[in-house]
């Protein structure tokens, strides 16, 4: 049977080195629940024994939180090594594999009795790109336990605000939809709707300025930038909890910052208008129902995202919450500066700003409330530093090009680079490697 991938891989369950095994075991510090030594082991496996000892292949570990848009690497040259993750970064428990990947490309004529592979290999001459993953295994020992904001920032009671918003858009245009948008017309009554969900006590986050309803929708980019750097200082882990931008919501309709009928608007109504127009229908209909639904989504959207699902998974809070949008594109931008190095942070802000459903395409590469090692082999744009080589990139290549244009390039772009990293682990290149690596997926 020929072999299913382009070289051997140590993992399980596989042919490729018939007695091979490689193992990673997690010693967590029980004191720090982000700091813990991983121990790996090869055995069995004199391909990829040989290779780590003439430094050309070496260990690396990859700590991976799709719910905060957080993917690292950590590489080593030794067997054990110690990592301290920052728990700011972790929206949940994070998932962490061990691999071992070439550092170099590598070209090997295979023996069964020289490199331990399996028949199938025998007598191949191959040659390994750096980055190639010579082993994986997802890491096994003390489990770290549930992560997040809760308790740093004041927030809303995650479990009873998410049932309530589930309740709201479980049945479309029924009288709990037609109450919610009553009091959502006045702000009183709207704080009062919400009274009965618990704000957990931490620290409240400063307030914006928004100039009206169009500036929610659509913030300018003075209103972004004002917006990130008020609130520069929150962690990852609680920009993506839905709960806390629900808070933070409800503290600006409390001060008076926005109304609350705000939530409602379109481009065509203000929020106000809207929900006259649709709680102004006397006859029930599928398509009354239909308007009263979309309008209690509406407001949901903007308020904190809607509730999770397997359909949309937390990216709602991402895309739709204004929010938290402004905040996450602009921590995209900075980050990009930072891992780049290219100050070309104008043309990444024009970039991500190209239109919402743009924004949409380019979250839905990575952000997920779920994580397995598959959706990382295929999920590049999640690990940090490759996203800000990525952006940095695309936003040069995509300048002058219309939205449609930008859209299309967009995802040829991000389905080639899956491509890329499903045979190759791209967060061990070396910066001058990645960025060739990008630019050519770029402009093909």
């Amino acid at each position: 049977m020929p072999p299913q991938s382009a070289h051997p891989v140590l993992e399980a369950p596989n042919s490729a080195f018939p007695k091979g095994r490689y193992r990673a075991e997690l010693e967590q510090d029980p004191n720090q629940p982000l700091t813990f030594t991983v121990r790996h082991q090869v055995r069995n496996a004199r391909l990829v024994d040989s290779l780590i000892e003439a430094g050309q292949a070496h260990y690396l570990t990859v700590l991976s939180c799709p719910v905060s848009a957080y993917r690292e690497s950590f590489p080593s040259d030794t067997a054990i090594q110690r990592i301290a993750g920052d728990p700011g970064n972790f929206g949940q428990s994070p998932s962490i594999v061990a691999m071992v990947v070439c550092r170099s490309k590598v070209s090997v004529t295979l023996s069964s009795e020289a490199h331990d592979v399996g028949a199938d290999w025998d007598g191949r001459t191959l040659t390994l790109e750096s980055g190639a993953r010579l082993a994986t295994r997802k890491v096994s020992g003390t489990p770290i336990g549930p992560l997040s904001g809760t308790g740093t920032h004041r927030e809303l009671a995650d479990g009873a605000f998410a049932a309530a918003r589930q309740a709201l858009i479980e049945v479309k245009g029924n009288d709990r939809q037609r109450r919610f948008l009553a009091h959502t017309r006045s702000t009183e009554d709207f704080l009062d709707y919400w009274s009965d969900i618990p704000v957990m006590i931490g620290r409240q986050v400063g307030q914006v300025a928004v100039s009206g309803e169009a500036d929610l929708a659509v913030p300018s980019r003075t209103t972004e930038a004002s917006l990130y750097e008020t609130w520069a200082d929150i962690p990852p882990a609680v920009a993506c909890r839905p709960s806390f931008w629900g808070c933070v919501t409800l503290d600006h309709v409390r001060s008076g910052a926005l109304q609350s009928s705000w939530l409602a608007s379109t481009d065509r109504a203000t929020g106000a208008v809207r929900i006259a127009q649709v709680l102004g229908e006397n006859a029930r209909s599928r398509k009354s129902d239909l308007a009263i639904d979309n309008t209690v989504r509406t407001v949901l959207r903007r308020m904190s995202g809607l509730p999770d699902s397997k359909a949309r998974g937390i990216r709602s809070v991402y895309v739709n919450c204004p929010f938290a949008r402004a905040w996450w594109r602009e921590r995209f931008v900075r980050q990009a500066r930072t891992y780049h190095g290219i100050d070309n942070a104008g043309a990444i802000r024009k970039l991500l700003r190209t239109n919402q459903e743009y924004f949409e395409t380019f979250v839905t590469r990575f952000v997920s409330s779920r994580s397995t090692f598959n959706a990382d082999k295929i999920a590049p744009l999640a690990d940090i530093r490759v996203r800000s080589f990525f952006l940095s990139r695309m936003a040069r290549a995509s300048a002058d090009a219309s939205p449609p244009i930008r859209a299309k390039h967009l995802k040829a772009a991000c389905d080639r680079l899956a491509t890329q990293q499903a045979g190759r682990e791209l967060s061990a290149l070396s910066d001058s490697e990645l960025d060739r690596q990008l630019q050519a997926i770029i402009r093909q």
